[in-house]
């Protein structure tokens, strides 16, 4: 499986933004944590670039 992308998103609380719907990381945060849009000053999550890198699968 590869990344399924979607538009950029991150949680309040990290610094680390996501892109790939099927991050395990990305599918925990919390509803209310959860913003989308520019991910400002984050850098993509290690899953996401792993799943996109085809290392991982989710």
């Amino acid at each position: 499986m590869s990344c399924q992308q979607t538009t950029p998103y991150y949680s309040v609380d990290s610094d680390v933004y996501h892109t790939c719907r099927n991050c395990t990381l990305g599918d925990n945060i919390e509803s209310d944590k959860r913003r989308s849009g520019e991910p400002g000053r984050r850098h993509l999550c290690q899953r996401c670039k792993d799943i996109k890198a085809g290392r991982v699968t989710r």
